[in-house]
C-alpha cells in the first residue's frame, strides 16, 4: 500500500498486505484503514505504522458455518465506529445468509443485515453478492451494488434518544 502527500507527484510505501487490495474504507477519527483483500478477507491497518491485522474471524458466518467472503467495505463518515462488509464469492453464494454485515463498535463485533429467508428470521433477503457498498455522507444510508440482484438501500443504525444532539 502506498500514499502520496503531494497530489500524486511521489508515492511512499506505508504497509505490505498479504494479498492484493480489492476495496478500502478509511476511518479518519482513528487513522484506520479497513481493507477487503483478494483472498476475501478483511484487514485492519491502524496508523501510524499501518500493520495489517486480519479481522475476518470476527465476521458472521453463514447458515452453513462458512466464513464471510469479504469483497467490499465501507466506513460511516459520520460515525466511523459503524463499519460495513459486503460479501461476494463463488458457488451458491446467493443462498448464503451473510451478504452484508455491520459493526457498531469499530469492527470488534458484527451482525448480519441480510439473510436467506429459508435459513433465518428477519433481515433483508436481498443485497446478496455485494460488489460495492458505500455510505451516504449525510443520510448515512448504506447503498449496496450487487452483481445481479440489483441495488439496495439499507437504513443506518438507530440512534438512542440519549445520544441525539440538540
Amino acid at each position: 500500500m502506498v500514499r502520496s502527500r503531494d497530489r500524486g507527484q511521489s508515492w511512499l510505501p506505508i504497509a505490505t498486505l498479504p494479498h492484493d487490495i480489492r476495496d478500502i474504507g478509511y476511518d479518519a477519527r482513528h487513522d484506520r484503514l479497513i481493507i477487503a483483500d483478494s483472498d476475501n478477507r478483511m484487514q485492519q491497518c491502524d496508523g501510524p505504522d499501518y500493520t495489517p491485522i486480519d479481522i475476518s474471524e470476527r465476521l458472521p458466518r453463514d447458515q452453513h458455518g462458512d466464513k464471510m467472503m469479504v469483497s467490499t467495505v465501507a466506513v460511516d463518515p459520520i460515525d466511523p465506529d459503524v463499519l460495513y462488509a459486503g460479501a461476494n464469492g463463488t458457488g451458491l453464494f446467493f443462498q448464503r445468509s451473510n451478504g452484508v454485515a455491520r459493526s457498531l463498535d469499530g469492527g470488534q463485533s458484527w451482525e448480519r443485515l441480510t439473510c436467506n429467508k429459508e435459513y433465518c428470521v428477519g433481515g433483508i433477503t436481498g443485497a446478496q453478492m455485494a460488489s460495492a457498498i458505500r455510505v451516504h455522507p449525510v443520510t448515512r444510508f448504506l447503498y449496496v451494488g450487487t452483481d445481479c440482484y440489483g441495488m439496495w438501500k439499507i437504513a443506518p443504525p438507530l440512534v438512542p434518544k440519549s445520544d441525539v444532539r440538540k
